[in-house]
């Protein structure tokens, strides 16, 4: 997927439904810039808490490098669903991004 926005836009998402424990989300994805020296955005978010769990801007000189953004997140459910979201933008560029995956287990 790509994009030209500089507003955030959505790429892959889950919901974890009502439920009291631990989870662990799992996140990845690969991100770059189609021009040089113009910075792409990716992060994380919680979007029923309106919360980032983790972010990522890069700038490159070489427009061909793909960035990597992917980290493992603990998510104290206390009985409220939520749902995360992987988003990407752009400014004064195009971001593409590729090979995004959410995944969440059950810890407690």
């Amino acid at each position: 997927s790509s994009t030209t926005s500089a507003t955030y836009q959505d790429k892959l998402s889950i919901t974890i439904s009502a439920m009291t424990g631990i989870v662990r989300i799992g996140y990845t994805m690969e991100f770059n810039s189609s021009a040089n020296n113009k910075t792409v955005r990716v992060r994380l978010q919680n979007t029923t808490d309106v919360t980032t769990i983790g972010a990522n801007s890069q700038q490159t000189n070489n427009s061909a490098n793909y960035f990597s953004f992917s980290g493992f997140h603990y998510q104290t459910m206390t009985g409220t669903a939520k749902t995360f979201v992987l988003q990407y933008s752009a400014v004064g560029t195009t971001c593409t991004v590729r090979n995004a995956e959410l995944e969440i287990w059950r810890i407690e």
